[in-house]
């Protein structure tokens, strides 16, 4: 693995880093940090340097899971915008309230979802 996965809890919010490069066989080590993280859950990707196909996949699955993203580089954007529509929040002062706000049209059919329609 190439991958490290860092898990973070604070005001009744998890945050998971991700740092590295997240591939298919790490997919199932980030779905269980997420599986039992308390809270709203926020994840880091300022230090993700990629992901292959399944990798960005599971990050588009966590959010539809109501995970929300945060430190992404132009990079990990641009592998994020090749398949759906997300929103992108950072900034949560642990209140519920989000100082930044980020909505991307991302291109292509929502995982999941029988239709192609935005959401």
């Amino acid at each position: 693995m190439v991958v490290r996965i860092t898990k973070t809890n604070s005001n009744a919010r998890t945050v998971l880093r991700v740092d590295g490069l997240l591939q298919a066989a790490d997919v199932d080590a980030l779905h269980g940090e997420y599986q039992t993280a308390e809270g709203a859950v926020t994840l880091e990707l300022s230090e993700l340097r990629s992901a292959d196909l399944r990798g960005v996949e599971a990050i588009h699955e966590l959010v539809s899971h109501g995970a929300t993203l945060c430190g992404l580089s132009p990079y990990i954007e641009l592998l994020l915008s090749t398949s759906r529509m997300t929103t992108l929040r950072c900034g949560d002062d642990g209140n519920g309230r989000v100082d930044t706000e980020t909505s991307l049209k991302l291109l292509g059919p929502t995982l999941g979802r029988e239709d192609n329609t935005d959401v």
